[in-house]
């Protein structure tokens, strides 16, 4: 995830997910998504799980996301407890920028990001963030030999 505007902008490298959420204290967040500067959506929610599809199968999974074979190289973004009927989790291309920014209230300044699992804190506000494809892979070895669709069978349909 890189935080873009903000006086502590930084770069995060996460394997699993970025999560941005509304605060402790926080009501619903008003959540703007834009995939390669192109607007894809704005929602009332308590935020948004970024998710590689390694991650697909944790919180993304859990706030409604598909399970994406870790053969796919690009993102999935989902809403979290969308205030809406209609807002639904994208799934993007390798080569996609997903921006999330935020609408100008109060709420908003207790948004929290959080790189997988663990909380980045900063000094102000967030304003937007964009999250992108690392240029580089990674190599994930199965102890058990057991391909991603009989653990999915497994693990998640109790077959």
């Amino acid at each position: 995830a890189r935080v873009i505007g903000h006086p502590q902008a930084a770069e995060h490298i996460a394997l699993n997910d970025v999560v941005l959420s509304r605060g402790a204290f926080s009501r619903i967040i008003g959540v703007q998504i834009y995939i390669d500067g192109q607007y894809v959506d704005r929602y009332m929610s308590d935020g948004v799980v970024v998710s590689s599809p390694t991650g697909s199968t944790a919180y993304a999974l859990s706030a409604g996301g598909p399970l994406v074979s870790p053969g796919f190289k690009g993102m999935i973004a989902v809403p979290l407890a969308p205030h809406t009927l209609r807002s639904r989790a994208v799934v993007t291309d390798a080569s996609d920028v997903i921006e999330v920014g935020f609408d100008d209230t109060d709420e908003f300044r207790e948004a929290t990001l959080f790189v997988d699992g663990d909380i980045v804190p900063f000094d102000a506000p967030l304003r937007k963030i964009y999250v992108q494809c690392a240029p580089f892979d990674v190599t994930l070895l199965r102890a058990d030999g057991a391909s991603f669709y009989e653990r999915i069978s497994t693990d998640f349909f109790g077959e």
